[in-house]
Parts: structure tokens; sequence; C-alpha cells
């Protein structure tokens, strides 16, 4: 969209995902454009891979790294709820009898939880939406606390370190994804969540490697997911948000005027629909040179702003790609 108040319509259909295939907007000039399209689901045909069924996974009878049978059989992305309730159920005191038990979590644990599901919702096909009673309870307090309605709850200690990547973070991310369906993965190398081995990389972060011996002396750089536990849960939820469109367009110099400033503003709007899906849309910018077979990219949520100059940076042939995130 380019600073103007008329606009001309432009509806696309069958957009490419490659800088090929990618819809000719032409040369932009000072009139706003509007582009309407739609994230559409694209479903796998085939399972992916990670199941225990696998040609050279192993089997083994002490651990299991996911259920049998478990590859993702709904189409589209799945819908996971949460919350950070303050009554989470239950606790016995010394004579047996349930008392009750409550969340006493910090507005910083809330904020690496909430950075455990943004992680886990770009990598794989889950959305997690946060509510205020519903879904899977993340909290902190005692750990042997419980419920009897079967309500889901995931209790850290409040002794774990809070800052991102640390012991917290890292126990609210083995629980989620235990909650997801991930097993336990002690015999494989790397950073696998499963892991209970314990290695101390950068000061203040906890690594769960079973592979030290490798490392060769150096320090290893803190790891929020392995290659292991990617790999089974997009088995057990097929990241189906991929749809992407691509479009291309050209910004002309201004005559006479080489070293004038420009501004161009790209801004995404998602209609919700009583049935629409919960995904964000997010937009990326590129450039390629002439000169150059590179292309830079900004990327941005909802609004990409971009200042330029005529000749000098972003070059004026650019390329835009709307797709949702985690693409």
């Amino acid at each position: 969209m380019i600073t103007g108040v008329a606009h001309a319509p432009v509806t696309l259909i069958g957009l490419g995902s490659s800088y090929n295939t990618a819809s000719d907007l032409g040369v932009l000039n000072s009139q706003n454009l509007i582009v309407r399209g739609l994230i559409e689901p694209q479903v796998y045909r085939l399972e992916l891979p990670g199941g225990n069924d696998e040609p050279g996974h192993r089997q083994s009878p002490v651990v299991q790294h996911l259920p049998d049978g478990s590859a993702d059989r709904n189409s589209g992305i799945t819908r996971i709820e949460y919350n950070f309730r303050s009554d989470i159920g239950f606790i016995r005191d010394s004579l047996g009898n349930p008392q009750s038990a409550f969340n006493i979590i910090s507005e910083t644990q809330k904020r690496r939880a909430r950075e455990v599901f943004q992680v886990l919702s770009d990598l794989i096909g889950v959305e997690f939406v946060e509510t205020e009673r519903d879904g899977l309870i993340i909290a902190s307090g005692d750990t042997s606390a419980f419920r009897l309605d079967g309500q889901p709850l995931r209790v850290m200690s409040v002794d774990l370190n809070d800052r991102f990547n640390g012991s917290w973070f890292r126990t609210a991310m083995a629980q989620v994804t235990s909650y997801l369906g991930l097993g336990s993965s002690p015999e494989l190398p790397g950073l696998a969540i499963g892991d209970l081995d314990l290695n101390t990389a950068l000061p203040g972060f906890e690594v769960r490697a079973s592979d030290t011996d490798l490392d060769f002396g150096n320090r290893l750089e803190p790891t929020v997911m392995s290659d292991q536990d990617l790999l089974h849960l997009r088995h057990l939820y097929f990241p189906e948000s991929k749809d992407i469109d691509l479009f291309r367009f050209e910004l002309l110099p201004i005559p006479g005027r080489p070293d004038a400033d420009g501004r161009l503003m790209i801004e995404t709007m998602a209609e919700r629909q009583l049935q629409s899906s919960l995904l964000d849309t997010e937009i990326t910018c590129g450039a390629k040179s002439n000169s150059k077979t590179t292309v830079e990219f900004w990327p941005s949520k909802y609004l990409s702003p971009l200042t330029f100059r005529n000749g000098v940076a972003p070059v004026p042939k650019m390329s835009m790609r709307y797709t949702s995130s985690g693409n």
C-alpha cells in the first residue's frame, strides 16, 4: 500500500509460491493497491516421518519416543487451549486428605510459558490459545498437585531459573511436549527434551544432551528444540499452515530527484469469520539487486513499513511474501 486515497483492487487466484511464479503487480506508484488473498490449508497426503514403525527406528523396552500409530489424522491446524488459573487442584496433607492447591506462577514465568507455546506453534501444526480457565493448566507451585475432574495440569517448581531457556522454560517445554505426546528419549544424541541428562552450556542455561563427549571442549550454544523432538512432533501434528503467496513489483525513481526518500507501507488485514482459523498473517519483503542474485528480506507481522532511497537500498525491484506466521 502506497500513501494515497484511491486504490485499484486486485483479486488473485492460484498464486505462486516461488519467485518465478510470483504474481506480478507491475510498477507501483502513489496510488493505494489492495490485494485480496486467502491462506488455504495445505493437506499432507502422506505421513511425515518420525513414527515408531519406520525402518531403523530403535525399539526399546525401557523408553518410547511417541505412541504407536500416533501420526496426525486431522486436516488443518490443531487448536489447543491453555490457562494460568489460580485454583489448580489439590494436594494431600500429612493425613492423606486433599487440600486446595493454588497457582503461584509469576508474570515472568507466564511470559516464559507463552514463549514455549510460541516456539512450538512456529514449528509444528498446533495453535495455542490462552483462556481464563479452559484447557491445559500451566502452574508453578507444589508439583504433587492433582485434579479430580481430569483437566490436564502441568506444574513447575518455583525454585527453577525463570530466564529465557532457563530451567523453568525447559521444564515447561518438556511438560508441554509430553502433553502433546512426546515420550522419553534418553538414548538419542543431541538436545532431546526427553533426555534426562543435564549438561551446563552457557552460564545459567541447562542443555539436555547425551553426547557431551562430542563438544570437543567447546561451550554448547543453547538450543530450544532438537532435531529428534521436532521430527516426532511434526509426525504428531503436521505443519499444514504452509500456504505461501508471492508477489513481485517494481518501484521507479522520482524523475529529477535521485536522492529523494520514499516510504512503502505494506499491511495485512485478516477478516475473522465465525469458523475461521486463528492463524496470524505474516509479511516478508525483500529486494533483488540487478548486479546480484541474492535476496535480502525484512520480516514483520501485520505491518511492514520500509523507508528507502531511490537507487540505494532497497533497490527498485522487490518481492513480497504473504503467509501465516511460522512458515
